[in-house]
């Protein structure tokens, strides 16, 4: 069964479910089309372009977004492509997999979205959500703005972003899962993405040094290490099962292990931007790279079924040096493990030694 058909299943037999009894909307967009295109015919409409980085700000009259993936949907029920994000495994976006949707909350006002698929991952929401606050701080009205709608706000890095951003707590909605939130709002903005899924841009970096590093220090004096090794150990899937092995080796030549989900984003910013060599297997806290000064090693050890080059897009932007390691899989009873668990053999971690 190919991964749409799953998908579609999934999506169907779970609204039944949740919302057999509820009011509904009887919804199926009858087209997807590009931004142009609908500019072109659809009057009420408007954009504000932006020359740095191609980026631009789209406002509908009576919009609507549906879902924890931020899906706008516009009042002649129609999805514009540029503005709807699908995460890789993803042809289609997911509204096109509900027969129905639950009746929207009609809001008065104006509302900015942005909210996008994954968009509370530590990654996405550094380097795609931030970026897109700021080009709204461009817009002539951010000002004017009643609500913003964002993936739901369940981890401290969030709130403590939104805060350095300057986004009221009392203008927030949030949009927390597939079935149960859909919004319409007198007029909804949406600001572009200023990057293609998965790769950062100049103004990404931009707007992280502007926002958290270096005018944001809070540790002055602190001691701050020239290697580190980033622990997934309390993450719940791409571990390094052979950690131990591996941080005996790397603490005698130097490296401090952090858990980077106990510090602030300011903190992370510091402790990677004093960094000279940082090692650890491929997960968000790479994202931090983005602070790094030129130079600086990166080493990703990523499983060979999660190779993604995200962080190396940074280290271009950065000028950093990039090494990946392959990890070896760990098979488990039933086969290769879900949750990409890895080890490094002898040879992979004689590679790694060589390289720090």
């Amino acid at each position: 069964m190919n991964y749409d058909l799953k998908l579609e299943l999934r999506y169907q037999s779970l609204s039944i479910l949740k919302y057999l009894k509820a009011p509904f909307l009887k919804f199926s967009p009858t087209k997807e089309v590009s931004i142009d295109e609908y500019l072109k015919k659809n009057k009420s409409a408007s954009i504000q372009n932006f020359e740095e980085n191609e980026s631009y700000i789209l406002t509908l009259l009576n919009g609507r977004v549906w879902s924890s993936n931020g899906t706008v949907i516009t009042e002649d029920n129609i999805l514009i492509s540029e503005i709807n994000r699908t995460l890789l495994k993803e042809k289609r976006n997911s509204v096109f997999y509900q027969k129905s949707v639950i009746n929207p909350q009609i809001k008065t006002g104006v509302a900015a979205i942005v909210a996008q698929p994954a968009g509370n991952v530590y990654y996405h929401w550094m380097i795609d959500i931030l970026p897109r606050i700021e080009l709204l701080k461009k817009a002539d009205e951010f000002d004017s703005i009643d609500y913003f709608v964002f993936n739901e706000i369940k981890y401290p890095f969030q709130k403590e972003t939104l805060k350095i951003f300057g986004i009221p707590e009392n203008k927030i909605i949030e949009v927390k899962n597939l079935w149960n939130y859909h919004f319409q709002f007198d007029k909804l903005i949406f600001p572009s993405f200023t990057s293609e899924l998965n790769r950062a841009t100049y103004f990404t970096i931009k707007t992280l040094e502007k926002y958290i590093y270096p005018k944001q220090k809070t540790s002055q004096g602190k001691q701050f290490y020239k290697k580190i090794y980033l622990s997934r150990s309390k993450a719940p899937n791409r571990k390094l099962l052979n950690e131990q092995e591996v941080l005996c080796l790397l603490k005698a030549e130097g490296f401090y292990e952090i858990f980077p989900e106990e510090y602030s984003v300011i903190e992370q910013a510091e402790i990677f931007a004093n960094a000279e060599v940082i090692v650890g297997v491929h997960g968000s806290a790479f994202t931090n790279i983005a602070f790094c000064k030129p130079a600086t090693k990166v080493i990703d050890i990523c499983a060979p079924e999660w190779v993604n080059d995200c962080f190396l897009e940074i280290t271009k932007l950065r000028g950093l040096v990039y090494i990946r390691i392959t990890g070896n899989q760990f098979l488990g009873i039933k086969g290769i493990d879900k949750g990409a668990n890895i080890s490094l053999h002898d040879s992979k971690i004689k590679f790694l030694m060589e390289q720090v």
